[in-house]
């Protein structure tokens, strides 16, 4: 995690290309996370003992403390106040907690110190405490301190270890948050004492010890099933994925009669699937009286759903009966991966209860009894406390009221999972038809929409979704960018400064999208703005497309010299850059400014684009041979320009490689 993702950290106005690596880097890691794996890779903890020397004792085994945890941090306390320092241990995965209790030799002495403020914040936070001995022993140093960890706070006690020899205090020293400082006289040790500011000395407090009975719990590790039941605490509407009937018609999951419905995913080499069916033939009555209607979706082979029907029909099995391919399979996937923190496929059996209104609200993983489904028809549009109820699987408090799924989320997943049109016909129809969902936002599926139609280049209908949001939300940021690039695609460039503009209003120290409003100007052929819009963006982060483009813009106005000089810039940070190279030899070998001109530098600039065979254009080509002119190397310059004219066939272009030809053959070079 550490060297492959926190390491990745972007800094301060970093490339888009380095934003990316390190988001896929997290992605990345939220996937094994959401699948099961540890971070800590079943390292087990540590824990290293001071000798009081140079090194320290690895003594994870010998005290217990070597768990096969997750941890996140430690927090510690005199939790029985006898002396020694118990820990609390907090884990990412379970147990989240553990307390552990210090019983080590009790024959070591200490003192303990409670500071409070009166002039400064109540807690002391800040304040630092020095306690000096008799005899010239070391000094003792300590600091009130808020947080230790990962959701952990260690006590605001000042506990001092000293060891089995018992010290001799001779006076203690606070230097409080506020800059005062007060001495105190010399107290007992073995003891707990309360400081309070300007009080002038140490107050002795309670210090007895606890007796606290604790017996220690023991870990069951749950049964790992793959059964579950998924109440969802608020409905999702869903895309209508589609299966076929028993007649071969195209049917959707979403029911058309506005009645709920059951969809389960079934096999008839599967025992449980079967069993399950049994079960509700059994108990059909059941469904009937709750007015649902369970659809049976066959997702064997197409080759065996033939032979899956007749078992269906001999079985008698009174439900609606479809057949779908994997598709529909992986789609259902998709479905309970969005809404699931923890990841896992869909067993067979699986099954969705659906309103009828389209909306999922329970998932059920293995079987599930015709009973539960009758019961949770009933939370159906119920408040939402009796949801929450039934969501829990025991009984607590609600601190807060979670949000619930997002419709927008899932139409993600479902791209991501390659299912486009899908996503893209369920994000209109949710604009369209509107949704009860509260974590549906209208103008975030325009994104979404948007993103869509730009990646199938559909950039009319792109530029309308990013529109929609802006009409909705002006000062929305990133429709603003995405309509500004589409309409840069769609050769509108005057039409896309004023969106680039309002952009930056919300960020104006963005490298990129400061580049991306000169192009812009460029395009608009507004080069003054162009200009000023690339030096700006340079100063906040040199990039060689910025030198380069800079570059072509300053050449467009005539100053010749500081073009060179931005090519050259853009070489230096990508010597790959093969447009800027091209331009920067061209340059150095036909501009009319004998101060300017370096055929060595030219030749040495086009030889290495034209190093491989693939880059040996006829533009390349006609570079290097005006570059070998430059530096008096006529022969060679001659064998390029007739090794161009056997790629070039336009007429208009042949003349001018010709016209060149003709200059080499006399021994002039060619200038601009």
């Amino acid at each position: 995690m550490w060297r492959q993702v926190v390491a990745q950290s972007p800094g301060a106005n970093a490339p888009d290309g380095e934003v990316l690596r390190y988001d896929v880097g997290w992605k990345a890691l939220n996937t094994m996370l959401k699948t099961g794996r540890s971070l800590s890779g079943h390292e087990r903890n540590c824990a290293f003992l001071n000798t009081g020397g140079a090194r320290f004792a690895d003594v994870s085994q010998v005290t217990g403390l070597d768990f096969d945890d997750d941890g996140r941090a430690i927090a510690t306390v005199d939790w029985d106040q006898d002396g020694d320092l118990d820990f609390w241990i907090v884990n990412r995965t379970a147990p989240q907690v553990r307390f552990l209790r210090n019983n080590t030799d009790d024959a070591n002495h200490f003192i303990q110190f409670q500071l409070r403020g009166t002039r400064c914040n109540r807690d002391a936070i800040g304040a630092r405490l020095e306690i000096r001995f008799k005899g010239n022993l070391k000094p003792r140093i300590q600091t009130v301190r808020s947080g230790g960890g990962y959701l952990s706070h260690s006590s605001k006690w000042l506990h001092f270890g000293l060891g089995k020899t018992k010290p001799e205090i001779d006076f203690l020293t606070v230097v409080w948050p506020d800059g005062s400082t007060e001495s105190l006289p010399s107290v007992p040790t073995d003891q707990r004492y309360t400081i309070v500011q300007g009080g002038g000395r140490a107050l002795a407090a309670d210090s007895k010890k606890r007796t606290i009975a604790l017996t220690p719990g023991k870990i069951e590790p749950p049964v790992v099933t793959d059964q579950a039941r998924i109440v969802l605490i608020q409905p999702l509407p869903i895309p209508g994925m589609e299966f076929s009937g028993r007649d071969g018609s195209v049917q959707s999951v979403i029911p058309s009669d506005g009645k709920p419905r059951l969809v389960t995913l079934w096999a008839s080499w599967c025992p449980c699937c079967m069993g399950e069916l049994e079960e509700w033939k059994a108990e059909h009555e059941t469904f009937k009286n709750a007015g649902l209607e369970v659809v049976a979706i066959n997702i064997e082979p197409k080759v065996d759903q033939q032979q899956a029907g007749l078992v269906f029909a001999e079985k008698k099995f009174p439900f609606t009966l479809g057949f779908g391919s994997e598709k529909i399979g992986e789609q259902l996937d998709v479905v309970q991966r969005a809404i699931l923190s923890r990841q896992s496929p869909l067993p067979l059996p699986s099954s969705f209860l659906i309103d009828g209104k389209g909306q999922l609200c329970v998932i059920y993983k293995g079987p599930v009894s015709p009973e539960q489904v009758a019961q949770d028809v009933q939370i159906m549009g119920a408040p939402l406390d009796r949801v929450l109820a039934a969501s829990s699987p025991f009984p607590g408090k609600w601190l807060g009221i979670p949000s619930g799924s997002s419709p927008n989320s899932l139409a993600i997943r479902f791209v991501e999972g390659g299912f486009t049109a899908e996503a893209e016909s369920y994000l209109k129809r949710l604009i369209d038809g509107g949704t009860e969902s509260p974590t549906f936002n209208a103008g975030s599926a325009f994104i979404l929409l948007g993103a869509i139609f730009v990646d199938q280049k559909r950039f009319p209908e792109a530029a309308k979704a990013f529109q929609k949001t802006l009409e909705s939300d002006p000062d929305h940021r990133q429709a603003s960018i995405e309509l500004a690039g589409v309409l840069m695609e769609m050769g509108q460039p005057k039409e896309a400064v004023p969106h680039y503009l309002k952009a930056i209003e919300r960020r104006q120290d963005d490298p990129e999208l400061h580049f991306k409003l000169a192009l812009a100007y460029l395009r608009s052929r507004d080069l003054g703005k162009g200009i000023s819009s690339l030096e700006f963006s340079l100063q906040l982060r040199s990039t060689p497309l910025a030198h380069y483009n800079l570059g072509n813009a300053l050449l467009g106005t005539g100053k010749v010299k500081e073009a060179m000089a931005n090519y050259s810039a853009a070489i230096e940070l990508d010597p790959n850059l093969i447009p800027a190279a091209n331009n920067l030899a061209w340059l150095l070998s036909t501009t009319p400014n004998d101060a300017l001109r370096d055929g060595a530098r030219a030749v040495e600039l086009a030889r290495k684009i034209c190093a491989f065979p693939a880059q040996r254009t006829p533009s390349s080509l006609d570079t290097l041979g005006v570059a070998y002119a430059e530096a008096g190397r006529f022969p060679e310059a001659i064998k390029v320009v007739e090794e161009a004219l056997t790629l070039v066939q336009n007429p208009l272009e042949r003349a001018s490689f010709q016209q060149r030809l003709s200059l080499y053959e006399s021994h002039k070079p060619h200038r601009e």
